[in-house]
């Protein structure tokens, strides 16, 4: 009977320090497909998400791990298919409660970067290296270092139905990579007839650009089209940020926050899209070729935009 009871109290000790083993190593696991440090110190846990979707050319990819005495952290990419940082989001504790954190609003290169990102859309999978600042929500006033990796499965990609002026160039000498864009037209109350097109869009690296067109982007198909504010019809309006630093992901335009620039130039090869996603419609393709000034010096030379643009 004796014999009995330890050996009772032996298989009872084994399961227990068991349990806690498992109990720990699902703490303290390493997963492969999101790693995290902060402040430069790793966060280990259970990654309780990994995952995303692409719409519009623009790929989004979430994930959290939930490690030990309640500490979490979420973190949301938003990166162009190219592989062009938009932003970070990033959810966590803080001696204060609940925290949220951003990438610089504009320009989020100058101090975050993704390395090695490699997107198949075949495979539905994306994987990247990222590292940087980010910083609290809404004033800026502390910031963290993060740094790691991510490998994501099942993006799945979302039907495009909100694409409307979208640039993204190919020669280094003058890069312009779309982040978001909008449209508006005016109606003549004598003909009842639209006019005055625009076409805006913003990058990530702090620059807005306006298309000023004075009929609808179909009216202009297989035409080669100056484009030169003195002609008071077509024009192209570029503009780059040199106000002060933020951190709020919002965009906005405050005439002093954003210099003007002189330009000149021609659409080029306009026709209909060559391979339209099926639930947008119709929309166009084609070139502006430019030269930029700043007052009268050219700084910038035949520089090509490629560009898609809804109807």
């Amino acid at each position: 009977m004796k014999n009995f009871t330890f050996l009772f109290l032996f298989l009872c000790l084994s399961l227990l320090f068991t349990s806690c083993d498992k109990t720990e190593e699902k703490i303290d696991s390493e997963d492969p497909s999101f790693q995290l440090i902060e402040n430069h110190k790793e966060i280990k846990g259970k990654v309780s998400f990994n995952g995303g979707n692409e719409n519009c050319g623009k790929i989004y990819v979430s994930a959290q791990i939930e490690a030990a005495e309640g500490k979490y952290a979420e973190i949301t990419f938003t990166i162009l298919s190219n592989g062009e940082l938009v932003s970070v989001k990033y959810n966590t504790n803080t001696p204060t409660g609940h925290g949220v954190f951003y990438s610089q609003t504009i320009e989020p290169k100058k101090s975050f970067s993704i390395e090695d990102f490699k997107y198949d859309p075949q495979n539905q999978t994306v994987s990247f290296k990222f590292k940087g600042k980010i910083f609290e929500f809404p004033n800026a006033k502390s910031e963290r270092e993060i740094e790691g990796s991510i490998q994501a499965k099942e993006i799945g990609s979302v039907g495009c139905e909100a694409l409307i002026f979208d640039i993204r160039t190919t020669n280094p000498k003058f890069q312009f990579f779309s982040t978001i864009s909008s449209s508006g037209k005016s109606l003549s109350n004598v003909t009842n007839e639209y006019y005055d097109y625009r076409y805006n869009t913003f990058s990530n690296s702090g620059q807005h650009l306006v298309l000023k067109l004075e009929n609808g982007i179909s009216s202009y198909l297989g035409q080669e089209i100056d484009l030169d504010v003195e002609n008071q019809k077509n024009w192209v309006e570029y503009m780059e940020y040199i106000g002060p630093f933020t951190a709020n992901y919002n965009y906005s335009i405050n005439p002093g926050e954003w210099k003007k620039f002189k330009v000149k130039g021609k659409i080029q090869s306009l026709k209909k899209h060559s391979n339209p996603p099926e639930s947008f419609g119709t929309y166009y393709e084609g070139f502006m070729v430019l030269d930029i000034y700043d007052n009268e010096k050219l700084i910038v030379e035949n520089a090509v935009l490629p560009f898609e643009v809804s109807k």
